[in-house]
């Protein structure tokens, strides 16, 4: 459990800016402590990029885990689940493909409030675990009050760990049980 303290709080540091690449499509920025800002050279409207481009964004998914699109116009829902396509198929829930989170007056879950919601990994109550998933901010709040997305690159927790740390996971059964309140409900046996 150490290494995993330590790996959330290496992850929960402000994203440093390190490598910077250009070409006619895009502007790269490599963050840390993993991940890749991807910002427009010149089309800021991703409905009107190619599907290579796509491919080429995928592929770049799949090497730097998070790829944060900055500089692009906001999608409409539509569009968001059309280009969303062009990565693999797409879940559908009770709500349908795009939760719109806003905060509500009375709100049934943790979700719709503005407190801070505790690390968690979404889709654990799908059929199929989602393989990528899409955030698109229409709106952020000001510097200093929070709304972060905290991404954690599992592959780099595994990779700190000792044999026996795995092997003492490995013999960790967790389930997880939920009321239906928004989009997830039922329950999840891991041994």
């Amino acid at each position: 459990m150490q290494v995993l303290q330590q790996t959330a709080k290496v992850i929960q540091m402000s994203a440093k800016r390190k490598k910077v690449t250009t070409t006619e499509q895009f502007i790269y920025e490599q963050i840390e402590p993993f991940g890749l800002r991807v910002s427009p050279s010149k089309e800021t409207d991703l409905t009107k990029l190619e599907a290579e481009d796509f491919s080429y964004l995928r592929e770049l998914a799949l090497q730097h885990k998070v790829l944060v699109l900055r500089g692009f116009d906001t999608l409409k829902n539509d569009d968001l689940v059309n280009l969303s396509t062009l990565f693999g198929e797409v879940l559908e829930w009770i709500f349908g493909s795009v939760l719109d989170i806003k905060i509500h007056a009375n709100p049934e879950n943790k979700l719709f409030t503005s407190e801070k919601i505790p690390f968690h990994w979404d889709g654990k109550f799908a059929a199929s675990a989602p393989h990528f998933q899409f955030f698109q901010c229409i709106k952020a709040s000001p510097i200093g009050n929070g709304g972060e997305t905290v991404f954690c690159d599992t592959s780099k927790v595994l990779a700190k760990m000792t044999k026996k740390h795995i092997q003492r996971l490995n013999k960790i059964s967790i389930e997880y049980r939920t009321n239906k309140l928004a989009s997830y409900e039922g329950d999840i046996e891991q041994k």
